[in-house]
């Protein structure tokens, strides 16, 4: 499943959001809303986005639980308490983290 995150807004406010199923379309990329932004109007799950290619902030593929990219992802995940993290783990769908190349 790719992913891309973006930067998403409305008149007032914004969120770093994930787009699945992401896939090129003639204006750069598109996906479908991961999760509904609380502070966003306007915004619903599964919601087909469309966002260019330089406002792509991280991308991420879930291969059969084997995550590649998600440096954000990989993040959140670092800064949780070691108790969370396989729980963290599980709602992401995640069973294991392609090493980065250092």
């Amino acid at each position: 499943m790719p992913m891309i995150k973006a930067q998403l807004t409305d008149e007032k406010n914004s969120a770093f959001m994930w787009l699945n199923q992401a896939r090129e379309c003639p204006t750069g990329f598109a996906g479908a809303l991961y999760e509904a932004p609380k502070n966003l109007l306007g915004f619903q799950e599964g919601q087909t986005i469309s966002v260019s290619a330089d406002q792509i902030l991280d991308w991420m593929v879930n291969h059969n639980g084997l995550l590649y990219g998600g440096f954000s992802i990989r993040l959140i995940r670092d800064r949780k308490p070691a108790n969370e993290r396989a729980q963290f783990d599980e709602y992401m769908g995640v069973a294991a983290y392609e090493p980065l190349p250092t």
